[in-house]
């Protein structure tokens, strides 16, 4: 992938959006950028419960 494409074609496999919303238009790089950081919140709170769990 060219650099930078992750940033928009990394939520579409997880079922954000799909790639013709990106085509015809619907999603702004707005969407894109808190779509992004809503993916990074989510496996970060993931991370912190897995390790809860083999801490306790």
């Amino acid at each position: 992938m060219e650099d930078g494409e992750e940033f928009y074609m990394a939520p579409i496999p997880l079922g954000y959006y799909r790639y013709t919303d990106l085509l015809e238009g619907p999603l702004s790089i707005e969407h894109i950028a808190e779509i992004n950081e809503a993916m990074a919140y989510s496996t970060e709170n993931e991370y912190r419960a897995r390790d809860a769990q083999k801490s306790g």
